[in-house]
């Protein structure tokens, strides 16, 4: 893939998820827009849908690590000030 078209499937995605506040976490929309731009710029719609699973599958980590720091209270403003 040319880096062209990854910044500018990544620009377009970002619109996306700007377009969709109305559904919780984007589902379905966010995945429908990553397939439809990776057909638009002739890839195929497998590879966009793996592209679009492994995007949930990143967002899944990183909310899961961030809801871990939280609830083991090492992420409050007086531990991350260094205050007893």
């Amino acid at each position: 893939m040319a880096w062209q078209h990854a910044f500018a499937m990544e620009a377009f995605i970002g619109v996306a998820r700007g377009f969709n506040t109305v559904v919780p976490g984007a589902l379905g929309v966010q995945d429908f827009s990553v397939v439809g731009l990776f057909t638009l710029f002739g890839y195929s719609y497998e590879l966009g849908a793996q592209y679009a699973v492994a995007r949930r599958g990143r967002d899944i980590a990183f909310a899961s690590l961030g809801w871990l720091l939280i609830s083991v209270g090492e992420v409050t403003w007086r531990g991350m000030r260094g205050e007893p």
